[in-house]
């Protein structure tokens, strides 16, 4: 008799129905034996009645007698139970020995004792009262509604009453105590886990009223999670919203089963999404008593879910836009799960053609084997490779297959880039061609080459040949022509008149420029052919200078042109050739003392950065900017003018750059036109 269901069968069965059988077997069978039928009706009543009252008073004792747990009742129990007994006492005298009807004040003693002292004593409570209740029927002192023929009828009616009331109340008022107190414990079980959840955790009993909830719930109410108990939707919510929540859990009550969802809400204009969790709080024997409610915030997870699907759609766009065709098989089966809109142009397959396809279905008889041999193995590692493959056609085309992993609708799968190379095969071809052609012209022009070669080593040797008889041969003559005219001028013959002496001076002046033309072209031709030897010296250039300037002192005196020099003091010595590096240093002096009609030429040396640098100053006419370039070009004379005038063969700076070359070093020029030019030189101190 713990649960209202239990009750019920208990009165109706045990109570009513069993007794009543009983009753009707009694009576009838003494009605036989006496014959006393005008009773029986009276007989059946007060018998089915009075076993149905025994088993209503008695049987709630004796089952809770069995049950019950003796403990030690405090001060106050005891105090209560003694206030109850004096109140039971006044409203039974009321009720049974006044001539008031008071029978109604029997109810808020009932449910005192019902709620505050529990089945066995309110049993014995109602024994008590049915015992006043009858000994006051024995004596006739029950109101007048109790009248004497009627008095133990109704005296068991009331009874009766009192007894079942007792028994349905108490089983209701049980099963909510049994039902609070598992709620109860279920949230001390659970209370220290539920307070350090991050989400928000709320339980509800089967009235939908609020019996606990963890920090984070009451921090979103705004209240302490001691404020809940006891409250509903509608002391935190506005009414609308509060409906909805109570019906949206009276639902989830009746179905009895986990429910998930998500809720979007808006907050400060902006969707904020909720994953709520409902499960159903259950006793010990499976009744549902009540709701434990979870939920957390997801707008976080719901906006990387549309950030998610919406890098989806942009990369599905990419895949089905993109101008190269693309494919994607499963590296299981090898079916294709999807390929792009430029595969199927390419290929002539309608989509739903590729779809019933594996990848060897695209590559011709002789490489199915292979392709998927290199498919199964290619788990873990990006690949490209050169095939062909078949379209739809027939055709068949050279392609390169570039391939990766890739998670397909959590599927294994590849996804794979196909570049068709098959004009680049036949360019390739082409080229081919013309590369076999290449190398025969090329064998063929080697082969001239050769023939060149040998014929050019021919003119060298003659060249070489030349230039050694050229250097005898020529020199030899002159030397003796300006040597016999300057006997002749010195008069060792014999006297000479002014007009012999002015053919001989012209003769022996024309002698020397040949025999300096004839050196310059030589030099130049041993240069460019390789043959010019240099020596190794170990001199001071203060002396080549010092030479040099002497030389040239009664050139500049016939010009009446101041030539001098500025040394820095202590120079070191050099290792160069001292010969070709006073010929380039001359060649320098007598251009400037040529170019230079009124004013000085200067040259200095000093040391600068570990290099030894000379430079020839002159206050002569200039070049021009656009000149300067061609200076040190061969048979080039930047003013024909001047050539003319002053003679020159255009070789010497030419031959001074090369030797400077030579020497491992450099010359260059800085000219001011109407103001002058300086030539420098720039050589190392050691020239191996």
């Amino acid at each position: 008799m713990e649960t209202l269901k239990g009750t019920t069968l208990f009165i109706f069965f045990g109570a009513l129905l069993a007794p009543l059988i009983a009753a009707i077997v009694g009576s009838f069978s003494f009605c036989i034996f006496t014959n006393h039928w005008e009773i029986f009706d009276h007989l059946l009543s007060n018998w089915w009645f009075g076993d149905a009252l025994g088993i209503l008073i008695l049987a709630p004792i004796i089952i809770n007698w069995s049950k019950y747990k003796f403990k030690e009742w405090n001060y106050l129990k005891f105090t209560e139970l003694a206030g109850f007994i004096v109140v039971l006492g006044l409203t039974s005298y009321l009720i049974f020995f006044t001539i008031y009807n008071l029978i109604y004040l029997f109810i808020p003693v009932l449910l005192w004792s019902i709620f505050r002292f529990g089945k066995f004593e309110t049993s014995v409570f109602v024994l008590i009262i049915s015992g006043l209740a009858l000994w006051a029927s024995i004596h006739h002192t029950i109101n007048n509604a109790l009248q004497q023929n009627e008095s133990i009828l109704v005296i068991q009616s009331f009874v009766g009453i009192v007894a079942i009331t007792f028994l349905v109340l108490s089983s209701v008022i049980y099963e909510r105590k049994k039902m609070q107190l598992s709620l109860y414990e279920s949230l001390i079980k659970h209370r220290s886990l539920l307070e350090n959840l991050p989400q928000k955790i709320f339980v509800k009993n089967s009235d939908l009223i609020f019996v606990s909830c963890n920090e984070n719930f009451a921090r979103e109410l705004n209240i302490q999670s001691s404020e809940i108990a006891g409250k509903t939707d509608y002391d935190f919510f506005p009414i609308d919203l509060a409906e909805k929540y109570r019906k949206e859990d009276s639902a989830f009550l009746a179905a009895g089963k986990l429910l998930e969802t998500e809720v979007c809400e808006t907050r400060a204009g902006q969707p904020y999404w909720t994953q709520v969790v409902k499960v159903p709080v259950k006793d010990g024997n499976g009744s549902i008593i009540g709701i434990q409610g979870i939920f957390w915030d997801i707008t976080e997870r719901k906006q990387a879910e549309e950030l998610l699907r919406l890098n989806e759609e942009k990369y599905r766009f990419l895949f089905e836009r993109n101008p190269v065709p693309l494919l994607i098989y499963d590296t299981e089966t090898l079916k294709f799960l999807a390929v792009n809109e430029a595969f199927i142009k390419q290929y002539g397959f309608s989509i739903d053609e590729v779809l019933t396809m594996q990848l060897p279905d695209l590559y011709p008889d002789e490489e199915k084997d292979a392709i998927v041999k290199v498919a199964r193995d290619l788990h873990g590692h990006a690949y490209a490779g050169e095939w062909h493959h078949i379209r739809k056609d027939g055709s068949v085309i050279s392609i390169i297959a570039t391939s990766h992993d890739l998670d397909y609708m959590e599927r294994d799968a590849r996804i794979a880039v196909v570049t068709d190379i098959t004009d680049r095969k036949l360019a390739e071809l082409e080229l081919e061609r013309y590369r076999k052609h290449l190398e025969n012209m090329v064998e063929e022009r080697t082969a001239e080459l050769e023939i060149a070669k040998e014929r050019a080593e021919s003119a060298d040797q003659l060249k070489s040949a030349f230039l050694a008889t050229m250097s005898h041969e020529l020199r030899t003559p002159l030397n003796s022509i300006i040597g016999f005219t300057g006997m002749l001028l010195q008069e060792l013959p014999g006297p000479l008149n002014d007009e012999q002496k002015k053919q001989l001076r012209m003769t022996q002046k024309s002698g020397r420029h040949l025999l300096s033309l004839i050196n310059d072209i030589l030099d130049l031709s041993k240069i460019e052919a390789g043959q010019l030897n240099l020596s190794t010296d170990r001199f001071k250039i203060s002396e080549v200078i010092q030479n040099v300037v002497d030389l040239s002192k009664p050139f500049a005196t016939s010009k009446n042109l101041l030539l001098t020099a500025s040394i820095e003091p202590e120079l070191p010595e050099i290792t160069s050739d001292q010969f070709r590096i006073q010929q380039v240093i001359i060649n320098l002096v007598n251009n400037a003392l040529k170019f230079t009609e009124v004013g000085s030429v200067k040259v200095e040396a000093f040391l600068q950065s570990n290099q030894l640098v000379v430079m020839v100053i002159d206050t002569g006419l200039g070049i021009e900017e656009n000149q300067i370039q061609k200076l040190f070009k061969p048979f080039i004379q930047i003013d024909s003018g001047i050539a003319r005038k002053h003679e020159g063969t255009g070789l010497g700076l030419s031959i001074s750059k090369k030797l400077m070359t030579m020497l491992g070093g450099s010359i260059s020029v800085e000219s001011e036109l109407a103001k002058g030019s300086t030539f420098s030189i720039r050589l190392p101190l050691e020239n191996n």
